[in-house]
């Protein structure tokens, strides 16, 4: 497309790099925001159209001209080529990108989704419209075609540079060709090879004894090895054994870095391309990413094998009662409740795509390490069949989970979270607003909004001759029930006269919970909260196990409330 059509986009960038300044940022400074700003401005319009190599070079000077600043109106010495500042850093340059190379390659990736998912609405589109009776990667386009359709014909000849299919007893069955980003030159890197060699099955209810350590190498822009043939134990209790293994991107695999992986095993050839196909249909955070899939050789070629995101650990080692999901007071962790978090709205995005966990299991959720938190991910689950099931697959598949935290519950909330959630009373996101789920802060910050909404917006207080009944307390009985008579003992380490005056009533009560929290630090001294047989208490702990039931009905409507402290 001619320069004139980015004119915008040239200016936009222009002004930023005025902005920035000319001369206030170190070197470091300048190259963090070329990275992180300027070469994400045409990131959009250079995945959809192919750019004049006048445009890309005329992005690539502004971005030099900055890099290297300016003293007193006159350029710098520059120190080094370009060129040389284009290479990746392992080579000696910094990683800025070829803006033209850039561009192919996203150009390449449209190329190579129109191939790899032909049943996409895009792909038929256009397939009906130049194709019909070939296939993309055979095609010759005229150049009356569209502007889209040339700048994906400029990345398909890119894509054809890698596009390799190898047969032969060093190489996976149904060797399949996913996508792998990688950062060359702004390269976009397909695995096209893989090696498996003398592996026994391990599946997820057993694990053998596995034979020779892979140590061959495959001509190719990529491989997979697995590192050795022991099948290897999660580290918290799991069903769930697997293999290490790694990737090599690059044509020269052996002076390249690798990438970690985790290799499941299955007892059939079908089971690894299921799940490969299962997973590569969602780029999701808290779905796992699969990397490539396959089948054994020899002894082993009833067997597939999936390679995924590196794990070492499932959620399954978290679902017992003296596991690490809860915390002293047997409540759960922060941890185990943004575990829920992502396994909650990973299973909302598949029901929104057709898809449900049929046998929901702690060994089909992984946990990996990601920017120094752990996170959950799901690697196993499978599509509706008919419409008709939809919905009851849909809410199956919170009873499940429900089960399954069922293993860890120990008190009283928890026991209602799974009652709630095999009821079907609570679904999806709403199950994370039950108050079982709620840190210790977020409770009392429930109690402090809801003395603060009573004081606001309900009735002042009245005469009331009648006693309330905890069990008929809700948020629509609450306003009628705050003035009903209601005794209860203060904490024994709070003195009275903090709260002298307060009425014997629902009100009183809670404004004399919303006292003691607020005033924590003065009550709670450090007998109180020393460690006894292991257990260090703190304010919640007391508050519970003297008034447990109404305490949670307040929680309850709290959260009802949506209220904010």
């Amino acid at each position: 497309m001619s320069k004139g059509r980015f004119q915008n986009l040239q200016m936009r960038l222009t002004k930023r790099l005025i902005q920035w300044g000319d001369g206030l940022l170190a070197q470091p400074g300048r190259e963090t925001l070329i990275k992180s700003v300027a070469q994400a401005f045409p990131t959009y319009i250079m995945g959809v159209f192919k750019l004049s190599f006048l445009v890309c070079d005329e992005f690539i000077r502004m971005v030099r001209g900055f890099y290297w600043g300016s003293s007193n109106g006159q350029r710098t010495m520059h120190c080094r080529s370009w060129d040389d500042l284009m290479q990746p850093k392992d080579k000696g340059g910094v990683g800025i990108r070829d803006f033209r190379l850039f561009n192919q390659a996203l150009l390449a990736r449209q190329a190579w989704r129109l191939i790899y998912k032909p049943d996409s609405l895009c792909a038929q589109i256009l397939k009906a419209r130049y194709y019909p009776g070939g296939k993309l990667e055979d095609t010759v386009f005229s150049g009356n075609a569209s502007s889209s359709l040339q700048a994906i014909s400029y990345g398909l000849e890119l894509l054809k540079m890698g596009l390799v299919r190898r047969v032969g007893n060093v190489l996976w069955d149904a060797l399949n060709l996913p996508p792998i980003k990688g950062e060359n030159y702004g390269i976009a890197i397909m695995i096209v090879g893989f090696f498996v060699s003398e592996i026994y099955n391990m599946s997820t209810d057993e694990a053998k004894p596995a034979g020779s350590a892979l140590t061959h190498q495959v001509d190719g822009i990529s491989q997979i090895f697995v590192k050795n043939s022991d099948a290897q134990k999660m580290k918290h209790p799991s069903s769930l054994h697997y293999y290490n293994g790694f990737i090599k991107l690059g044509n020269q695999a052996e002076k390249l870095e690798s990438i970690d992986v985790t290799v499941l095993g299955f007892s059939t050839t079908e089971i690894g391309k299921i799940h490969y196909d299962n997973l590569a249909n969602f780029d999701h955070p808290g779905i796992i990413e699969a990397f490539a899939y396959g089948v054994g050789k020899g002894k082993h070629s009833n067997n597939s094998f999936l390679a995924v995101t590196k794990f070492e650990t499932t959620f399954e080692g978290y679902l017992r009662r003296d596991g690490p999901a809860l915390d002293q007071q047997n409540r759960f962790t922060e941890n185990f409740i943004n575990f829920l978090r992502d396994i909650i709205v990973a299973m909302e995005e598949l029901h929104r795509q057709g898809y449900y966990c049929a046998k929901l299991h702690g060994s089909h959720i992984a946990i990996i390490n990601e920017g120094g938190s752990q996170r959950a991910r799901l690697w196993r689950f499978g599509k509706i069949k008919g419409d008709t099931e939809a919905e009851i697959s849909k809410a199956k598949d919170w009873v499940r989970l429900g089960n399954l935290i069922e293993k860890v519950c120990l008190i009283a909330e928890s026991d209602d979270l799974h009652m709630r959630m095999t009821k079907k009373e609570l679904k999806g996101t709403n199950i994370l607003k039950h108050h079982a789920l709620l840190t210790v802060r977020e409770k009392f910050e429930n109690i402090l909004s809801l003395n603060q909404y009573i004081s606001l917006n309900l009735k002042e207080p009245q005469e009331e001759s009648e006693y309330l009944i905890v069990s008929d307390l809700s948020l629509q009985t609450l306003e009628e029930n705050l003035d009903r008579k209601h005794y209860w003992d203060i904490l024994s380490f709070v003195h009275p006269t903090s709260v002298s005056g307060v009425t014997d009533t629902l009100r009183g009560f809670i404004y004399s919970l919303r006292t003691i929290i607020e005033h924590e630090v003065r009550y709670l001294t450090p007998e109180l909260l020393e460690e006894n047989k292991g257990i260090v208490k703190d304010l919640e702990h007391y508050i519970q196990k003297e008034w447990e039931e109404l305490y949670l009905k307040l929680q309850e409507i709290a959260v009802q409330l949506s209220l904010e402290y």
